[in-house]
């Protein structure tokens, strides 16, 4: 799995975590998602969601979200399975592109690389749609066995 540096500002979230936001997100995907089970690290305190694909993208039997949200609306959304790891983020950054703080972290490594960060396809903030549009995105992959267009979706995925 990428490693993420929270100890370097330029790439933290901002804000505390969001309890309520991972806990819409948990149910936007265990409704939206039949192949999720979604459970946060803490209930009351909680630092991470989990959630859990029964099944994978290509020949792998499982998947896994790891979804940290802020009060500040920046959030981390990683998924990872034993040949693939991506994140769509919004925070600070220093990236050279892009230019806002919505950056995506492409297959199959999610590398922290200047030159491999790009735009991400979703143009949103809301906790809601950015929770359907990763799902989306996500199920296209899943449905055509491609990470392909998993950051090429439009309207948002």
């Amino acid at each position: 799995m990428a490693s993420l540096d929270d100890t370097d500002e330029s790439h933290s979230l901002r804000g505390v975590i969001d309890r309520k936001s991972l806990l819409d997100v948990r149910d936007i995907a265990e409704t939206q998602e039949p192949l999720a089970t979604a459970e946060l690290d803490d209930y009351i305190d909680p630092g991470e969601l989990t959630i859990i694909l029964d099944d994978g993208i290509g020949d792998h039997t499982t998947g896994r979200f790891d979804v940290r949200w802020s009060t500040e609306d920046d959030y981390n959304i990683h998924y990872s399975d034993p040949s693939h790891d991506f994140r769509w983020d919004v925070h600070l950054h220093s990236y050279t592109e892009p230019n806002d703080d919505g950056h995506h972290h492409p297959p199959p490594c999610a590398s922290n690389d200047d030159d491999d960060v790009e735009d991400t396809c979703i143009e949103v903030r809301d906790v809601e749609t950015v929770s359907r549009a990763v799902l989306k995105a996500w199920r296209h992959a899943y449905e055509n066995d491609s990470l392909d267009v998993i950051n090429g979706l439009e309207n948002p995925p």
